[in-house]
C-alpha cells in the first residue's frame, strides 16, 4: 500500500480476509481491503455488488458483516446501524448481530441504545459477560453516570476477581468519584495480583499522593522503580520519585 502497489496489496488482504483460522486477521484483511478498493476507485462498485449479493441471500452473515464494515469505513455509519437493526428485527436471537449493533451504537455515541444492547448481551451471552461489563463501564464513564459507573466496575470485578486489570479499573472509578479508601484497597489488590507491573505502582503512588500520604507514596514509587525494566521508564519514574521525595521533605 505504501508503494501504491494496490493490486498486489489487495491480493494479500484478500488472503487474510478469506482465511478462517483467525477472526482478528479476517477483520484486519477485510478492513484493509476496503482501503485498497478506495485507492483503486472501485469502492462504490464493490458496495453495490455487496448490496446485491446480500439482497439475494439475506442470511449470509459474512456478506452482512462485510457490507456493514464497508458502510462504517466509508463514513456511512447510519446505513451500517440500519442494516444491523433490520437484521436484528428478523433474527432477534442472533447474538452476533446484536454484538455488532452494540459496537456501532457505542462508536456512534448513541448512548442509550448502546447501554440497552450491552445489557441484553449480558443476559443472552453470559460467556462474554466480562467483556460486555467492561464496555458498559467505558460508556458510563464517558457520560459521567456516577452510580452506574461504580456498579459496572463492581460487577466487572465480580466476573473476574483475580484479574488485576479489573481491579485497577474499579480502583480508577472509586478514585474518580472520591472514594479514596476503596480505591486504595483495589490498587493494593491489583498489586498483589501483579506485583511486577511498574504502572500499577505508579497509579497507586499517585493515588496516595492525592490523599497527601506522601511517605506511602514515596514507597510506592520506589517499588515502581524496582519493577521498571526499561531505561526510559526508569528515567521517567525516577523524576516522579524525586517529586514525591521533595514533597515528603516539605511536609
Amino acid at each position: 500500500m505504501r508503494q501504491q502497489k494496490f493490486e498486489e496489496a489487495l491480493a494479500q488482504f484478500d488472503a487474510l480476509a478469506n482465511q478462517d483460522q483467525n477472526e482478528f486477521l479476517t477483520q484486519q484483511g477485510e478492513t484493509r481491503r476496503l482501503d485498497a478498493w478506495r485507492e483503486m476507485g472501485v469502492l462504490d462498485e464493490k458496495q453495490k455488488q455487496l448490496e446485491k449479493d446480500l439482497n439475494a441471500n439475506p442470511s449470509d452473515a459474512r456478506k452482512l458483516a462485510q457490507l456493514a464494515r464497508l458502510y462504517e469505513r466509508s463514513g456511512q455509519r447510519e446505513k451500517a446501524v440500519a442494516l444491523y437493526e433490520g437484521r436484528r428485527e428478523k433474527e432477534p436471537d442472533n447474538v452476533e448481530h446484536l454484538r455488532a449493533l452494540a459496537t456501532l451504537y457505542k462508536t456512534s455515541k448513541q448512548t442509550e441504545q448502546a447501554i440497552a444492547a450491552y445489557k441484553t448481551l449480558l443476559e443472552k451471552d453470559k460467556n462474554r459477560a466480562r467483556v460486555y461489563q467492561k464496555e458498559l463501564l467505558d460508556i458510563y464513564l464517558a457520560v459521567d453516570l456516577r452510580d452506574e459507573d461504580i456498579a459496572a466496575g463492581e460487577a466487572l470485578v465480580s466476573f473476574a476477581a483475580s484479574d488485576p486489570e479489573a481491579r485497577l479499573s474499579l480502583a480508577q472509578v472509586y478514585q474518580l468519584y472520591r472514594q479514596p479508601e476503596k480505591a486504595l484497597h483495589e490498587y493494593r489488590l491489583a498489586l498483589r495480583l501483579e506485583p511486577n507491573e511498574p504502572d500499577y505502582h505508579r497509579q497507586y503512588g499517585e493515588a496516595l499522593e492525592q490523599e497527601r500520604r506522601y511517605g506511602e507514596a514515596q514507597d510506592a514509587f520506589r517499588k515502581m522503580l524496582d519493577a521498571a525494566k526499561e531505561d526510559s521508564t526508569r528515567l521517567r519514574d525516577h523524576d516522579t520519585g524525586r517529586r514525591i521525595e521533595c514533597q515528603t521533605l516539605a511536609h
